[in-house]
């Protein structure tokens, strides 16, 4: 078994759709700013792995016909909110396993504006439903809330409820997460 090493990274700061930015654009500056950083080609990639939610089925494709046709294979992934952590997962799996020498995980995303509310099927069984009927049985508060506050608060609830983590580990997690943001020179948040 080989190593998977990152050989560069790119980054956009987050923006609002009504910004004039769309997700190509954010993709496309990410792809760059990362080829630059890694010393590689694009015609240096052996696979691709495209993450996102919110797009259609062939939004990978769009991003890198940007930058040329290379006949690739380019797979496009939705995982909800673990998309671009399993882009690189699978892109670390295919070096390790001597698939390919240099593959891309390309993550991006352009959300309507407000919290996410879950997917938008209303002539197909919603694949969130199981889960989201777990979530409610474990949390009766804030059904009205948007799922997204209501998923992560039941798995907040749920970590409180078997292992015994404290508000205040939460609330320690949360400032060093803040103070890591601090030092990402492409934030666009302020941090309070």
């Amino acid at each position: 078994m080989g190593r998977a090493l990152v050989a560069g990274v790119g980054m956009t700061p987050f923006s609002k759709p009504s910004a004039g930015q769309t997700y190509t654009d954010m993709a496309e500056r990410a792809l760059r700013d990362a080829l630059v950083d890694s010393g590689l080609e694009f015609a240096d990639l052996q696979q691709a792995y495209a993450s996102y939610v919110y797009g259609t089925t062939s939004c990978g494709q769009s991003i890198l016909q940007l930058f040329g046709s290379t006949g690739i294979p380019i797979v496009n992934l939705n995982n909800s909110c673990a998309s671009a952590s399993t882009a690189l997962f699978l892109a670390r799996q295919l070096v390790e396993a001597g698939g390919a020498d240099c593959v891309l995980a390309l993550g991006f995303e352009q959300m309507p504006a407000g919290p996410v509310t879950g997917p938008e099927m209303s002539d197909m069984v919603n694949p969130m439903q199981r889960f989201e009927d777990k979530v409610a049985e474990f949390s009766q508060e804030g059904a009205h809330l948007p799922l997204s506050f209501r998923c992560f608060g039941a798995a907040a609830q749920k970590l409180q409820a078997d292992y015994g983590i404290t508000d205040e580990t939460f609330a320690k997690v949360v400032v060093k997460a803040r103070r890591h943001a601090a030092d990402n020179p492409v934030r666009s948040f302020a941090i309070r």
